[in-house]
């Protein structure tokens, strides 16, 4: 739990009649709080309101416990930051605390700041770490001992009734009583002897020596009976120590996994979560983890079960590294699986999964699933002949943590079929459970929409793809290629009541339109096709905007509208030198010595037991070497020039794919393509081969 109860000791000290049963009815905790401090409504203030908003997308992308809602309240105490969790699912978090991460920052860092604490209290309650469990024990510190009356009991009695040394005081002291018995009897002895005959003088005189020593044998008694308690006291603060390590020891451990996960939930939801550790000249700006520690002056007694900023700060640069080295995992992926290659795509984004479970890491797992089902499937069957795009996103959020890096959504090139094999099936069912899990983590998000539409009209759920249809739309309302969703989806409901000319009407007046999407084009000339009309004008205005048709449907409608539209040509070739050409042998010797120098990271094991290994060169060049070849040689130095200077070139490229952020992809044949944006060169992939 984050630390900043100590403002509240002193006061719940006050209530120690009730923590017995506060213990047991967490409830009754949040009770006290409302009643004491009072809540803040989120339409009340304009912070709690967004914190409500990102409580809710760092919610979406954390575990969770199925038994129990997250809820977040407010309360409005602003002397002191804190936050905990309840175990029926309320975090608690004071309005301090959200004051605080927006003191003296912008509005993004005061965001990463407060979805870093959320992320931290969801963690903990992922973790079934409660108040009752660890902040309880401090907050009612103070309250047991008060409720204890100190004078009423020496601290010797207090430590007997507890100490393990117990049976051996007790004993100590029967033994001195003894003594003192013997002695008083050898006294007693004397006197009488005395009485009766002053002669025996010498007599009593034996015996009162005896008396001495009997008195000095208790004395030592006594003193032995001291030390054992001494032993004792001393052996219950070493347990009380002992005790006490362990808790703290506990408790680190604990919010240290945390804080970890708290970093990770931030940055999955798309918050700067770096941002905590960015320093600056500003006096006011203050790295956040030593801003939070500074502010618990109060809270020294729950401030030793939680890290110090320097380790969190460690901790979280930790993670930052390791997503940096991963990244490459996800980069590789997405450009494999561009080029058809989902089978060596996979294992990469299942190994970025366990550093960054993403929604973008999901929904790719389910495109390149959706694009392996598509290469099983006869090419042209049944719903195989409509154009259903299949969206990649190459872009992750934890690109926006450790540096820039260009979103990329693509289109699979891959056939289209109906005919479901068991690999088939298996692969459709595996991209629904992905792209589920996607949709699930963000109910913004696009991608994981449109192939979700995708995997359930294959799976021919046309109504659960109904509905992911209208939820894409209801995200970007305005999307043009969704209106040949719409029409294609429109007209197959009316078919199926026997009524498929009548959805036409109103299907082709959108196709009409100068601005209509090519998909849409394309299926209604497919409907016409099959409903026996002559669909020529329309295929020439599918073969005169081939350009975002992948290669099979340009083929298509070029050889339909019987236009020698695709004449193939020899591939052109990049214009700029390459560190090694792609399919280039690499033994042992070449890689030490081309190499020298450059980060390597080590892939694992690719399909058909392929080891993979990404070499990278400062930010600039990148090559992929999958078991002594060059797979792959990636461009990105910023220096590759201007789109219309390649175009003056090489002439127009095959295709033209636009994505999101105003970039598209220019592909200048099966092997290689260019990244754009505002009309510059971003990048250049070249692979050995596409599949």
């Amino acid at each position: 739990m984050i630390q900043g109860l100590g403002c509240l000791v002193a006061w719940i000290s006050l209530l120690v009649p009730v923590w017995a049963e506060a213990a047991a009815t967490p409830n009754l905790l949040f009770s006290l709080l409302e009643k004491k401090y009072g809540v803040v409504e989120r339409s009340a203030n304009p912070q709690v309101e967004r914190a409500q908003q990102i409580f809710a997308r760092v919610q979406d992308v954390a575990d969770r416990r199925a038994n129990r809602i997250p809820q977040l309240t407010v309360v409005n105490q602003v002397e002191q930051p804190w936050a905990f969790t309840l175990p029926d699912g309320h975090i608690l978090l004071s309005l301090g605390a959200v004051q605080l991460c927006y003191r003296h920052v912008g509005q993004n860092e005061g965001d990463a700041r407060l979805a870093f604490v959320l992320g931290h209290e969801l963690a903990h309650l992922g973790n079934n770490d409660f108040w009752d469990q660890e902040v309880y024990h401090a907050l009612t510190k103070e309250g047991a001992e008060t409720e204890s009356n100190p004078q009423k009991q020496s601290k010797n009695e207090k430590l007997l009734d507890v100490s393990p040394s117990h049976g051996k005081t007790e004993k100590g002291v029967e033994n001195a009583t003894l003594a003192h018995g013997k002695a008083e009897k050898a006294v007693e002895v004397s006197t009488v002897a005395q009485g009766k005959a002053e002669k025996a003088v010498d007599v009593s005189t034996v015996a009162q020596g005896k008396a001495e020593k009997a008195v000095e044998v208790s004395t030592i008694a006594q003193g032995k009976a001291e030390k054992a308690v001494e032993v004792s006291t001393v052996a219950q603060g070493k347990a009380e120590k002992a005790v006490d390590t362990a808790t703290v020891a506990a408790s680190l451990a604990k919010e240290r996994e945390a804080d970890e996960l708290g970093f990770l939930y931030a940055g999955m939801a798309g918050y700067g979560v770096h941002l905590l550790l960015d320093q600056s000249d500003d006096q006011q700006h203050d790295n956040f983890f030593t801003l939070w520690g500074e502010s618990q002056h109060a809270g020294k007694k729950v401030a030793g079960h939680h890290p110090l900023a320097r380790e969190r700060e460690a901790l979280l640069r930790a993670r930052l590294d390791r997503l940096a080295e991963g990244i490459t995992f996800f980069r590789f992926a997405v450009r494999l699986a561009h080029f058809g290659r989902c089978g060596q795509a996979i294992p990469l984004l299942r190994h970025f999964l366990q550093i960054f479970p993403s929604r973008e890491v999901y929904n790719n797992l389910g495109a390149c699933h959706l694009q392996r089902a598509q290469k099983g499937m006869n090419s042209m069957a049944a719903a195989a002949s409509y154009w259903l795009p299949i969206v990649l996103d190459g872009y992750s959020r934890a690109e926006a943590l450790i540096a820039g890096y260009p979103r990329q959504i693509r289109e699979s090139e891959s056939g289209l079929s109906a005919v479901m094999t068991d690999s088939v099936g298996e692969d459709l069912q595996q991209a629904t459970e992905y792209l589920q899990q996607s949709a699930a983590m963000d109910e913004e998000y696009l991608p994981s929409r449109l192939n979700l539409a995708t995997a359930y009209f294959y799976r021919q759920q046309i109504l659960q793809a109904r509905l992911a249809l209208q939820e894409a739309l209801r995200i970007k309302p305005g999307q043009a290629d969704l209106s040949g969703w719409q029409g294609l989806m429109a007209y197959l409901d009316s078919e199926e009541q026997g009524l498929g000319e009548a959805a036409l009407p109103h299907w082709q007046r959108q196709a009409r339109k100068k601005e209509a999407p090519t998909s849409l084009l394309f299926n209604q000339a497919i409907v016409l096709r099959k409903l026996g009309r002559d669909a020529r004008s329309w295929w020439k205005r599918v073969a005169a905007r081939k350009e975002p048709l992948p290669p099979r449907y340009a083929r298509i409608a070029c050889a339909v509208a019987r236009l020698h539209c695709l004449v193939e040509s020899k591939e052109k070739e990049p214009i700029w030198p390459l560190p090694v050409q792609p399919g280039e042998d690499l033994d042992a010797a070449d890689r030490q010595k081309l190499f020298a120098g450059w980060h390597a990271t080590h892939l694992g094991w690719l399909p058909d037991k392929q080891k993979g290994i990404a070499y990278r060169r400062g930010g600039d060049v990148e090559v992929l070497d999958v078991d002594g070849y060059a797979a792959m040689v990636v461009l990105r130095d910023g220096r590759l020039g201007s789109a219309s200077s390649l175009r003056n070139k090489l002439g127009a490229p095959l295709q033209i794919r636009p994505l999101a952020g105003d970039r598209e992809v220019w592909n200048y044949g099966r092997r290689w393509a260019v990244l754009v944006h505002n009309g510059m060169v971003m990048e250049v992939w070249i692979v050995h081969r596409a599949e």
